[in-house]
């Protein structure tokens, strides 16, 4: 409560002297910036009484989660579509027809590694060309 009436008593005392003040200087510029300089100085006399609350100035994250798991989650998720479309481009550009394509990819201690790439959906005739496209990948697997 003390701190209430030092506040207002503060407030009253630096209206009067910016009134007094404003009075004896004749331009009009520095009055404004009196006037600015005690507001500015009103504003932060204010919040020095409340000081006293830690808890408005203390802010405080206690977020202990760790989000390492799901970044991890998202790179691999993103690496496995993004290998998806890359397949399915390579596909389309040799008119090779599919249903669908699943990547699956692991992680190891450092990396990630394609463990496998499910096709489905792709004619006998057609499956020795796919294999010659994606030559590169090692773990092609045909679902039917």
């Amino acid at each position: 409560m003390e701190s209430l009436y030092r506040t207002i008593g503060l407030l009253c005392i630096t209206g009067y002297i910016t009134g007094i003040l404003s009075e004896f200087i004749p331009s009009g510029y520095t009055r404004k910036a009196i006037r600015l300089t005690v507001v500015i100085y009103i504003i932060t006399s204010l919040f020095i009484p409340l000081e006293d609350f830690t808890g408005l100035y203390n802010f405080q994250y206690n977020d202990t989660e760790d989000y390492s798991v799901y970044t991890e989650n998202y790179v691999i998720e993103k690496a496995a579509e993004e290998l998806e479309r890359t397949i399915s481009r390579s596909l389309a550009d040799k008119n090779i027809s599919y249903n669908q394509i699943d990547v699956h990819i692991h992680k190891q201690s450092e990396g990630l590694q394609i463990e496998s790439i499910y096709i489905y959906g792709v004619d006998n005739i057609q499956k020795p060309y796919v294999e010659s496209i994606l030559a590169s990948y090692d773990n092609l697997i045909f679902g039917d």
